[in-house]
């Protein structure tokens, strides 16, 4: 009806296919009425051929290009958190990189206590009511840990997943939500949490480097972890002689 109104008689639509998926179509309109005949078809399917190569093959390129930018990145990161040697340093990594790469517009990352409580280590964008949730979570209710990542294209997904924080979730507003677990080699070590202003989709390379992001931090968690550890114990040796060497 609206090309009709438009003053269009005749009207073509081919399909641009490569390596069996759609990628657009050609659409061709006349004002004259049977313009198009089976030889336009066949040059139109030609046209439609090749056009769909081509943009396959820029489609290829960008991907070849992002897959690049974010080994980069992961490299990068890789680096970073080996210099890590506390919590607060490694979330620091965590956070930066994640708000850099993802474009979310609220990042969290959580540790998990072993009383099951989780423990903002670096928050950036949310409000201080959502800070206070993660701190303190309604008496009766322990987090939701799995293993598996949670992708919510938007709000309503996110509810239905998480029904319990219907209402804080709603006063953040809609968009999509992310919750990555920080898995480390033997146990979560935490939450990334992750929020968009508007809905959106995450292919699959996306969400395999935000995880990666996310094992990679745990592993820099746990290492600080060890660190700390050996470090209480270093200390506590040396007051231990000191107080030997006084008491000789």
């Amino acid at each position: 009806e609206e090309t009709w109104r438009l003053g269009c008689r005749s009207v073509m639509v081919v399909p641009l296919v490569a390596r069996g998926r759609v990628l657009g179509c050609l659409s061709l309109m006349s004002g004259t009425a049977g313009r198009f005949g089976e030889c336009d078809l066949e040059l139109a399917r030609e046209l439609a051929r090749r056009a769909a190569l081509s943009l396959d093959n820029a489609l290829l390129y960008g991907e070849a290009r992002q897959a690049q930018a974010r080994t980069a990145r992961l490299q990068a990161v890789t680096a970073a958190l080996s210099r890590a040697a506390s919590e607060d340093a490694v979330a620091q990594v965590l956070a930066r990189e994640v708000w850099e790469a993802s474009g979310a517009t609220r990042v969290a990352v959580l540790a998990l206590e072993e009383d099951g409580r989780m423990r903002p280590l670096r928050v950036l964008g949310y409000p201080e009511e959502a800070l206070a949730s993660f701190t303190r979570p309604p008496e009766g209710t322990a987090p939701d840990i799995r293993r598996e990542a949670g992708w919510f294209g938007s709000l309503e997904e996110f509810i239905a997943r998480y029904p319990e924080s219907a209402e804080l979730a709603r006063r953040q507003g809609a968009g999509a939500r992310a919750v990555v677990p920080l898995w480390g080699e033997t146990r979560v070590r935490g939450l990334l949490l992750l929020a968009w202003p508007e809905p959106r989709v995450f292919p699959a390379s996306e969400r395999a480097f935000l995880e990666a992001l996310a094992h990679q931090c745990a592993q820099a968690l746990e290492r600080a972890a060890l660190y700390e550890a050996l470090r209480e114990r270093t200390e506590r040796l040396r007051q231990a002689l000191v107080t030997g060497r006084r008491a000789a």
